[in-house]
């Protein structure tokens, strides 16, 4: 399954990316997603991600903190000022999590590696934003295990879907 969301990356070119980023980022900030929050873990865009460094550039006044792998044995990553990587952080406002596909059930299809579920497992009580653009939002429920952690709402250049509690509502 990862393989084939993987190659409908690749199909995407980069200025599509880029535009569909930038919509992305104007849903953010038309729902006020960051309205009094302060500390935001966020991840560092690879391959045809949504470019999280848009959101970091939008909002100069926020700390933005980004995953660094500790130990990969462990599946231990620490988050690090995205301004300066010697500034480690641990409490956070919000959480935007990438992944190769999200269901609007929260579930999250990641990259295999479970670095997000052993960080995701302690911020219970943090809301967790996958960022995805909308081709990637799968229409089946994805597979999931009893370690997978979900989140609470998917954000696409379409819109926000809320996926709390099993409920389902499109912002």
């Amino acid at each position: 399954m990862r393989t084939t969301f993987r190659n409908e990356w690749f199909a995407n070119t980069r200025l599509n990316t880029e535009l569909k980023s930038q919509q992305i980022l104007n849903v953010i900030k038309r729902n006020n997603v960051l309205k009094d929050k302060h500390h935001i873990a966020i991840f560092k865009s690879i391959h045809f991600e949504p470019n999280a460094q848009l959101i970091i550039d939008a909002y100069p006044e926020k700390n933005f903190y980004v995953p660094k792998v500790i130990d990969r044995k462990s599946r231990h990553m620490e988050f690090v000022l995205h301004s300066d990587h010697k500034i480690r952080y641990s409490t956070f406002d919000l959480i935007f999590v990438p992944g190769v596909s999200f269901d609007k059930f929260g579930n999250r299809l990641g990259y295999g590696g479970g670095f997000y579920d052993t960080f995701l497992a302690n911020y219970v009580n943090v809301h967790k934003y996958g960022i995805i653009f909308k081709e990637f939002v799968s229409n089946l429920e994805l597979p999931s295990e009893p370690h997978d952690v979900k989140v609470d709402y998917v954000i696409t250049q379409n819109g926000i879907t809320v996926c709390k509690n099993d409920i389902i509502t499109e912002l």
